[in-house]
């Protein structure tokens, strides 16, 4: 009988012992299904916010079983590939144009591309479109000398007897004369990056010529590289801007009788001013000079005037006086376009602009004997000039 109850014992305290574990074996089965489907909670919520918000990283999912038994060793396999494209990443970029990438060091502009899309900030954009000239002013060449750069990129004027122009008497003589004066100063040179400088609309850009742009009457020259422009600056005195507003259109005798007392020169640019642009491009020559920079260069840079317009495209555009912000004429220079003298013009200009002083000047050319002697109409010196420092518009 003491056998017998014995063998019951045991038997009812194994049952327990078999009961107790297949239900601590439950339990752990219960707790790792909710564990798998905590992870597919997190991969449905973080797919959500990726759909919301393009700033969200991507967090992969887990999408089939195998994965969802190892969420570790999913993880590590994602890490390692990110680790990778950034390799790839960076092994592109220390192998890049240093013109292609220059400036865009901020990092709500620039997103690396391992397929996370990284917008503008709309908000950003509507706090600027909202700010006058002066508190949107972009970072501007400095007025030479300038010690904190060590008087590297930064402009001045050149002297003006360092241009030889059409004398007097040229059509008999073919003389030239040390120019006397400049027509028009020089306000000051802007050196900008952008992905796509042709579009860039000098009336919509704020802060041009650290601010000051619109404050005078102005005309511009804009040197168009793939990489970006090179934006000259000239103050337009008060005598040639009934000129300035003509720019296209006809020559209205009051206003032709009113160059009564301007000299030669004087007389040449305002006809330029007033005239269309065939006129314009069969007139306007540009005067490269190197005083300072790479024997190469300075070889190749020899001073002699060339009409630009029949070299490069060459296109203009007025805009009218806005309230405040007052009227300019802008001639724009195509120096990314196909043609072998932009193309050697360009092959210049990125190897060797940052070590270069160039002084570039323009003129009106003197075809009759009226418009003798020449003056020039104004012209600027840049020192050393640094695209890799520019601000990226």
């Amino acid at each position: 009988m003491t056998d017998r109850r014995s063998s019951v014992s045991l038997r009812k305290t194994a049952n327990a012992f078999m009961s107790f574990t297949n239900a601590v074996h439950s339990r752990a089965r219960s707790e790792e299904r909710s564990s798998c489907h905590g992870f597919d909670d997190m991969a449905a919520v973080s797919n959500r916010r990726t759909s919301n918000d393009e700033e969200t990283l991507i967090v992969a999912g887990f999408e089939d079983d195998n994965e969802e038994r190892q969420p570790h060793r999913n993880r590590l396999e994602s890490e390692s590939s990110l680790c990778k494209q950034l390799r790839v990443f960076g092994m592109q970029r220390a192998n890049s144009d240093p013109f292609e990438n220059a400036g865009k060091e901020d990092d709500e502009e620039v997103g690396i591309e391992i397929g996370l899309p990284i917008p503008s900030n709309p908000r950003r954009h509507a706090r600027a479109s909202m700010l006058t000239e002066e508190e949107n002013a972009l970072p501007t060449l400095n007025r030479y000398p300038f010690a904190e750069t060590k008087n590297r990129n930064c402009w001045s004027c050149p002297p003006h007897d360092v241009f030889m122009i059409r004398g007097p008497n040229y059509l008999n003589d073919k003389k030239k004369i040390s120019c006397r004066q400049f027509l028009l100063q020089g306000r000051g040179c802007d050196l900008f990056l952008s992905d796509h400088p042709e579009k860039v609309d000098m009336a919509k850009l704020k802060g041009a010529l650290g601010g000051s742009f619109r404050k005078k009457p102005s005309f511009l020259v804009r040197f168009i590289f793939p990489w970006g422009l090179l934006v000259l600056y000239f103050e337009v005195p008060e005598k040639f801007r009934p000129y300035l507003k003509l720019h296209g259109g006809s020559q209205q005798p009051d206003v032709v009788n009113a160059m009564d007392g301007f000299s030669s020169a004087e007389r040449s640019l305002a006809k330029w001013f007033a005239g269309d642009t065939e006129y314009k491009n069969d007139r306007l020559k540009l005067i490269a000079l190197v005083p300072d920079g790479p024997w190469i260069v300075r070889n190749m840079v020899t001073g002699r005037p060339a009409i630009i317009g029949r070299k490069l495209p060459v296109s203009y555009n007025y805009v009218p006086k806005e309230g405040s912000r007052d009227e300019f004429l802008v001639c724009d220079l195509d120096i990314g376009s196909s043609k072998p003298a932009a193309k050697r013009i360009v092959s210049v200009c990125r190897r060797y602009m940052s070590s270069l002083t160039v002084d570039i000047g323009f003129v009106v050319e003197a075809q009759c004997e009226e418009d003798l002697p020449e003056e020039m109409f104004g012209a600027l010196r840049i020192h050393q000039a640094d695209p890799i420092r520019s601000p990226t518009i």
